[in-house]
């Protein structure tokens, strides 16, 4: 069985130092703790603290770079910046694929609308025509009604009919 003096020391890592290597908020490291970062993960001695290992398996940086920001503030060198970026590019572009399945599912829909609102309008125009003529027919049905034929005095007398 091993021992504590037998096993391989860990290094460990602040939020805040892999949130600088990164340049990400530490907000944003927490949130990843319990997802993407838990296997690097660790409380010790009650504070939060990452594997430096994680470093070299996100092959974005590699430790040396944290012991230098400890000491030193001097900027990640010029590929780990070019990884950074390209992590984001891909993240981006990754964002605008999944925006524009959105806005042709919704393009869809619109089109949908539109043939429908198409027909509605058709059905009301078709209605309203349907109704003037209904209109016309009462109004020259009211026209066409027979008035009362004017009899003279002659057909009066015969038939007994008065004003």
């Amino acid at each position: 069985m091993g021992t504590k003096d037998s096993k391989t020391e860990e290094k460990y890592i602040t939020i805040a130092e892999y949130a600088k290597v990164r340049k990400v908020s530490t907000t944003a490291v927490y949130k990843r703790l319990e997802t993407s970062l838990k296997p690097w993960y660790r409380v010790v001695d009650g504070k939060k603290l990452l594997l430096s290992s994680v470093l070299y398996e996100e092959k974005k940086n590699d430790y040396t770079t944290v012991v230098n920001n400890r000491s030193n503030t001097s900027n990640p060198d010029m590929t780990t910046v070019i990884t950074m970026m390209q992590d984001e590019i891909t993240r981006l572009q990754a964002q605008v694929d999944a925006q524009r399945a959105t806005i042709q599912e919704k393009d869809a829909k619109l089109i949908e609308f539109a043939e429908k609102f198409a027909e509605l309008a058709n059905q009301a125009q078709q209605l309203h025509a349907a109704e003037k003529v209904i209109e016309a027919k009462s109004t020259a049905g009211e026209e066409a009604a027979p008035e009362k034929k004017k009899h003279g005095k002659f057909y009066k007398f015969l038939f007994g009919e008065t004003d």
